[in-house]
């Protein structure tokens, strides 16, 4: 196959765990006989030292988006960049014909180029695939991070459109896919396509190999050796560092001869997003401030260095994080033998066999975590079946050959999908819509009686100060005939500055209870049997905004109504809706109050919205720009 993977990160040049998954997957698919590029890696380093670090491996830059449409277009950096990547992959398809290209679920590298397929017909004869890694809007939660706005909620969109309109989606573990697929069924939607379990491919001798000529600087001389506990990774909430201190602290109460060794750079996940290495030095007892070490992030092979140290001392790594994916320093001190104590509920459980090559504590317990500690220091033969144990377990596990096996199984099983997402055809384009602009609340009347017409089929809605372009109304008349619960096709909105132009979420629930976001006041084709149906409930909506309702009111009551009855929205990624007036989508106005409460009780009827919509009302409320 002819394989592209697609990412910003990649080590050694940029990135740790993505960026670690893409460099091993990029050996294990030449190594079994694929054709690989990689996209997205803008570092100059990439470029010039890549072939030789990776022989075979073809690397290319994401485009710039150098157009002035392009520069106005995007507030949110993750958009800009999703999109660069679509503009790079029609570039390269076009001269290479990928067979799989694969994205990174993470920041959504690939929703606007899955959604360009879907919409558009673009990358044909690809089939497009995501590898979970773990959701922004995990990270947030598992961080106490609460700040939603705009930008993160179009980002958590994103990620879970790629995630459900992808041909093929890969975790590493079925945690992770379980997550994802409730994260879909709370916003109503699921994964269109074939989804399954595929470990990280962790070449253990080559990493084991770094060690050069490493020997245990404590061997030869007397006196007791202190058993140390390691961990190594980002000092991060999420990653439950401040559990293994308390764990410690009980540990040194109990009079435990142990030390704390803490490598990794520090975050602002600390309480108020301050320092977590400042709140965990503050965190810890009297007794146990020294008896604990501070590192800052070490290259690889110094990290191979303290693993066999904490082992040779009769020690443990520790991984306590709240919730975990498929960690590399997981696999990176099981395959040097290292004992480990893991956290089990997440990927972790899926990778320890408790007992066996691990031990593993209840998350978020720290007297279970203190208990697993104790038991590892005290237990030699425990320590020593583990540590025979761990690396033959990582090797069966993340074997190369066998991962670029299992991936290239998926890509097949993901063709079938790819081929049903095929638009069909209109003949001479299409049958031409009535057109019909939101000028004042009572233009409600006149769309009423379009949509009960038998004969229309859909409807094209903008508002007085926008222009549509015609390729809209074509490419919506293949979206409408393919996809039978989709109600609104629109675009991304083109203004004549940053703060006119927007990106469109559709018929998103949440947004819509906070803004409107759906795009039906800027321009819209509205398919005609989604708009009949929901009559009754913008006829409702519209009685209680009363009669000093505006125009804004009108479009976002007849969003709110097609999405409590389910129907979905599709945003083509082009910027074919022009408006000249200046609009502000983002902006929280008084006199939205009404419309707010009336849509947010229609919304209802369409389940899981408030959380989400509290949430990003909150955030903008608080913030002069709104953006988040």
């Amino acid at each position: 196959m002819r394989i592209c993977l697609v990412s910003r990160e990649m080590a050694p040049f940029w990135g740790a765990g993505i960026g670690t998954y893409v460099s091993s997957m990029a050996r294990a698919w030449v190594q079994a006989g694929h054709e690989v590029h990689v996209l997205g890696v803008n570092e100059p380093e990439a470029i010039s030292k890549g072939p030789r670090l990776f022989p075979g491996v073809r690397f290319h830059d994401v485009d710039p988006l150098a157009e002035w449409d392009d520069r106005v277009l995007w507030r949110s950096d993750v958009a800009k960049r999703s999109q660069q990547v679509r503009r790079a992959l029609i570039r390269l398809h076009a001269a290479h014909r990928f067979d799989f290209i694969e994205f990174p679920e993470y920041f959504a590298e690939g929703a606007f180029s899955i959604r360009g397929a879907r919409s558009l017909g673009e990358l044909a004869g690809a089939t497009l695939g995501v590898r979970l890694h773990s959701p922004d809007r995990l990270c947030r939660a598992l961080n106490a991070d609460p700040v939603l706005g705009f930008n993160r909620l179009l980002t958590d969109r994103l990620e879970m459109e790629s995630v459900a309109h992808a041909d093929a989606v890969v975790s590493p573990t079925s945690a992770l896919l379980e997550w994802c697929r409730t994260e879909l069924r709370a916003m109503g939607h699921s994964m269109h396509g074939p989804s399954g379990v595929v470990p990280y491919p962790f070449d253990a001798s080559e990493f084991a190999g770094v060690k050069g000529g490493w020997s245990d600087p404590a061997s030869g001389r007397a006196g007791h050796r202190v058993p140390e506990i390691l961990y190594f990774g980002r000092l991060e909430r999420r990653k439950g560092v401040d559990l293994l201190v308390d764990a410690f602290n009980g540990l040194i109460g109990r009079g435990v001869d142990c030390t704390l060794r803490l490598i990794g750079g520090d975050t602002r996940t600390g309480p108020g997003g301050g320092s977590l290495r400042e709140h965990l030095v503050l965190r810890l007892a009297a007794e146990a401030r020294d008896r604990v070490i501070f590192e800052d992030r070490l290259p690889r092979d110094q990290i191979v260095g303290a693993v066999l140290a904490a082992t040779a001392s009769g020690g443990v790594c520790c991984f306590p994080s709240r919730w975990e994916n498929f960690p590399n320093v997981l696999l990176e001190a099981m395959s040097l033998g290292a004992p480990v104590v893991c956290a089990d509920s997440s990927g972790m459980s899926e990778i320890v066999q408790h007992g066996h090559s691990g031990l593993l504590f209840r998350s978020g317990d720290v007297p279970a975590l203190a208990d697993a500690l104790f038991l590892t220091l005290a237990d030699r033969s425990l320590r020593e079946r583990m540590s025979a144990n761990a690396p033959a377990q990582i090797r069966a596990l993340c074997d190369s050959a066998t991962v670029a096996a299992q991936a290239s199984s998926m890509a097949d099983h993901g063709r079938s999908h790819r081929a049903s997402r095929a638009l069909p055809s209109i003949e001479g384009g299409g049958t031409p819509l009535q057109e019909i602009v939101l000028t004042t609340p009572g233009a409600w009347r006149e769309l009423e009686r379009s949509a009960r017409r038998p004969e229309t089929t859909a409807i094209l809605v903008r508002s007085v100060d926008a222009s549509v372009e015609p390729r809209l109304a074509s490419a919506s008349g293949r979206i409408l005939a393919a996809e039978s619960d989709v109600a609104v096709v629109t675009a991304f909105v083109h203004g004549h500055s940053p703060r006119e132009s927007w990106v469109p979420l559709g018929l998103d629930t949440a947004a819509l209870a906070a803004l409107d976001l759906s795009g039906i006041g800027a321009g819209a084709v509205v398919r005609a049997e989604a708009l009949r149906a929901a009559i009754p409930r913008i006829e409702e909506g519209l009685s209680a905004l009363g009669p000093g309702a505006g125009v804004e009111g009108l479009s976002w009551v007849i969003a709110a109504g097609l999405a409590s009855l389910g129907w979905k929205g599709v945003v083509i990624p082009e910027p074919w809706v022009c408006v000249r007036g200046v609009q502000q989508p983002y902006a929280i106005l008084p006199q939205q109050h009404r419309t707010r409460v009336v849509v947010a009780s229609m919304l209802e009827h369409a389940g899981s919205t408030g959380h989400d919509a509290t949430r990003l009302l909150a955030s903008v409320l608080g913030s002069v720009s709104g953006g988040g």
